[in-house]
């Protein structure tokens, strides 16, 4: 059995660094949205929540190559020691292609959109500069996915908590500042694309300066064959959960109005950004889990019990804090009576927040034992009856029929991935020595 500790050295420290780099963007989030909302407006809000919605879509077109840069630099780790680099290259190669001929199209969209890009309220000229000034922010998230994929697995999560603050800065205190100083939308959407390169240039220097380069090397096509038959797969859930995250904002806005995006976006920040701390701890142990599957450690076992454990009793206990008293607090957040539009949402997503933050962390077992293909044919499986489901309720009962589909859908999604991973964890146990039962 491999000498690895179930638990990743300096394990605490990278936690609260994580959560850190994740909760004070949020911080900067819940100053800014409101003054956003009302400085702006809630429709012309809601095109920028759009387009912060695409560039967050944008994170996807690294085909999954961040993540699998992630856990094969992790592995490399695992005696016999290889060389990270040319694993890096071959995802940035790719990322760097496919990230720019989108890039190009969203730009094509803008130019000969015409009046077809007009939206509730918004004519179709603003619509068409905010997508040109988005386009090279699509280039920026697609390759800073795959940089911060690198930092994470040589365990730099003090730099990528660095680079969060910086995207926090840029895409919520300067925009209200572009709104008072009179540069509208553009601002805002120029302020968000700036900050994401600066982001991406601070991290590629990192990286080059961290990352080391000793070990066995192999041809750049050889790593991308690896990488591809991990990424390959992550490419099928990260085309389709991030579509699922975000339709529910798009679906409002074409059959409803910017306005309904701005009171169902409000609330879901303000609930969804919880699930920070599982993330955050499932970015820490995600490339200790992997190093713990590739030298065949059962140390894993009792990481993914107390996980699982832990996420549940803090996200409970988070959740109703929130839940209970969410009148008053978008009530004291934004306004009174947009409360009483937006509470009930919060209380709806509410359930689907504590499936979701709970779902963290057998998703990252089934990765970590490079059962990708596994994931994204449940993510598939899901698509079309939770599109359905939406389209159903929103007609029905609007925003809130957006939310209870979301909540609805994140119930299903931890259901099948608790059912998955079963025969990881019965493998664990069957080499597991007594006691290393969690």
């Amino acid at each position: 059995m491999s000498a690895l500790k179930s638990w990743p050295a300096g394990f605490r420290t990278k936690l609260v660094t994580t959560v850190t780099g994740l909760a004070l963007p949020l911080a900067m989030a819940a100053f800014a949205i409101p003054k956003l909302v009302l400085g702006l407006g809630e429709s012309v809000f809601g095109l920028f929540a759009l387009v912060m919605a695409l560039l967050g879509y944008s994170s996807i077109l690294d085909l999954g190559l961040g993540r699998a840069a992630t856990k094969m630099i992790a592995e490399c780790a695992v005696p016999p020691l290889r060389n990270p680099a040319p694993y890096i290259r071959a995802a940035v190669y790719v990322a760097v292609v496919f990230s720019s001929c989108v890039a190009l199209g969203v730009v094509a969209v803008a130019l000969l959109g015409g009046e077809r890009l007009a939206i509730h309220g918004l004519a179709a000229d603003r619509v068409s500069h905010a997508l040109l000034y988005a386009a090279p922010g699509v280039v920026f998230v697609t390759l800073f996915g795959i940089t911060r994929g690198v930092l994470e697995g040589i365990g730099e999560f003090s730099t990528v908590a660095g680079l969060r603050l910086l995207g926090g800065i840029t895409a919520f205190l300067v925009p209200v500042y572009c709104v008072h100083a009179g540069w509208g939308l553009s601002g805002c959407v120029a302020s968000v694309v700036l900050g994401r390169g600066m982001m991406l240039g601070f991290g590629v220097w990192r990286c080059a300066h961290c990352v080391r380069r000793e070990g066995e090397s192999v041809a750049w096509r050889v790593a991308l064959t690896r990488l591809w038959s991990f990424g390959g797969w992550m490419t099928v859930s990260n085309l389709v959960t991030p579509l699922m995250t975000y339709m529910d904002r798009f679906l409002l806005g074409a059959m409803l109005s910017t306005a309904a995006v701005a009171v169902y976006v409000t609330p879901y920040d303000m609930m969804v950004q919880m699930i920070i701390l599982p993330s955050a701890l499932t970015s820490v142990l995600f490339p200790h889990m992997s190093q713990l599957m590739a030298s065949g450690s059962a140390a894993l076992l009792p990481v993914y019990r107390k996980s699982l454990l832990g996420v549940f009793a803090l996200m409970a206990v988070l959740v109703l804090g929130v839940a209970i008293p969410a009148p008053a607090l978008i009530g004291w957040w934004v306004s009174p009576e947009f409360a009483e539009r937006a509470a009930p949402v919060a209380r709806i997503l509410a359930f689907g927040v504590l499936c979701n933050s709970l779902t963290q962390i057998p998703l990252s077992l089934l990765h970590a034992a490079h059962m990708a293909r596994k994931t994204a044919y449940l993510h598939l499986a899901e698509f079309l009856p939770y599109l359905l489901s939406l389209v159903v309720l929103v007609k029905m009962f609007g925003v809130t029929g957006a939310a209870a589909a979301w909540s609805l859908r994140s119930f299903v999604d931890l259901c099948l991935m608790l059912i998955s991973a079963r025969p990881v964890l019965k493998a664990l146990r069957a080499r597991a020595p007594e006691g290393v039962h969690g």
